[in-house]
């Protein structure tokens, strides 16, 4: 505001788009590394067209959200990277990047999980012998911020009727099964099951594809 003398609507929904294409980007590095292949672009493709992206790429007031997820990606590319090249500076940023993250949004908590995540999948494919002193730095910093954000007080739980959180819940799971619950009604017509049934079968295929994959 300070720098263009008032809101200029351009730069408010360029400034999200442009994370997320660079946010993109980052996931197709990470598959590559992960990979080794250029199928490493379905995942980035994937990610662009997300349903769910809609909220933090169009609407200007939820900024905070392709920001937090920016650094978690760039994090985990550094992180990758600094461990398997034994690179201080890259370990350092990633380490900035979590920190980052932690107060840019409360999904920035997902710092340190990702961080064991990743060590995990770098011990088991022989690239480092064991953990880092490194995930000390997140480490600390994530109780500090868990710390804080517990000892605010918080605003009363709404009362939300349960078959508003059950329509809620379905609507999360469809990202699980993503991209193929994009098609439930169809596959519902065809196969004769219920849409709900249907849509819990593709998120728990959906997660147990991705746990097989990491794993």
């Amino acid at each position: 505001h300070d720098l263009s003398g008032g809101y200029d609507s351009v730069i408010l929904h360029l400034i999200p788009l442009l994370m997320h294409a660079l946010s993109a980007w980052l996931v197709f590095l990470i598959a590559r590394r992960l990979t080794g292949s250029l199928w490493a672009l379905l995942p980035m493709l994937l990610f662009v067209v997300y349903p769910f992206s809609f909220q933090g790429v169009i609407m200007i007031g939820t900024l905070f959200h392709p920001l937090v997820t920016l650094a978690l990606l760039a994090m985990l590319l550094l992180w990758h990277d600094g461990r398997a090249g034994g690179s201080a500076w890259r370990m350092a940023a990633a380490t900035g990047c979590a920190m980052l993250a932690l107060w840019t949004h409360e999904y920035g908590a997902l710092a340190v999980p990702l961080l064991l995540l990743s060590e995990l999948y770098l011990w088991r494919r022989g690239i480092v012998a064991r953990p880092t002193p490194w995930l000390l730095a997140p480490l600390a910093a994530e109780l500090l911020y868990l710390a804080l954000w517990f000892s605010f007080d918080k605003a009363p739980p709404d009362d939300v009727p349960a078959g508003e959180m059950a329509n809620t819940g379905g609507l999360w799971l469809q990202d699980y099964g993503y991209p193929l619950s994009r098609q439930s009604l169809w596959l519902s017509e065809q196969t004769g099951l219920s849409w709900d049934r249907l849509t819990l079968a593709l998120a728990a295929l959906g997660i147990a594809v991705a746990a097989g994959a990491y794993w």
